[in-house]
């Protein structure tokens, strides 16, 4: 497994969305929206796809609120990113958190594996 940095991942961030964008006001500010809808709408312990899941940040947070997540990512950094996150916690299974590498377009799930 690659060794990824937070200089890396603010690297490609910086190129591709923008410096604001990831982990800043905007992309917080959405995260939070989003978050309210999906208490309001998504019954707790529901299995839910966060597909193009990117660095995991709305991911952790779902599953932080009792919700059980599986990313899909295109991206190997990405990817690399959530699984050594998780490695580092003493129970990841725990954790309501499971990434997949793979395309929005070819999900790697089978039909109905999810509530929301």
């Amino acid at each position: 497994m690659t060794a990824i940095n937070k200089g890396d991942i603010r690297k490609i961030s910086r190129v591709t969305w923008g410096a604001a964008e990831i982990g800043g006001p905007r992309h917080e500010y959405r995260e939070k929206l989003l978050l309210g809808l999906i208490q309001r709408y998504i019954p707790l312990e529901a299995r839910v796809l966060d597909a193009g899941c990117g660095g995991g940040s709305l991911m952790f947070k779902m599953a932080s609120m009792g919700y059980q997540v599986r990313g899909v990512e295109a991206s190997p950094l990405f990817v690399d990113r959530i699984r050594s996150r998780l490695s580092g916690m003493k129970e990841p299974a725990a954790a309501g958190v499971e990434i997949l590498p793979g395309s929005v377009t070819d999900l790697p799930c089978p039909d109905a594996s999810f509530d929301a």
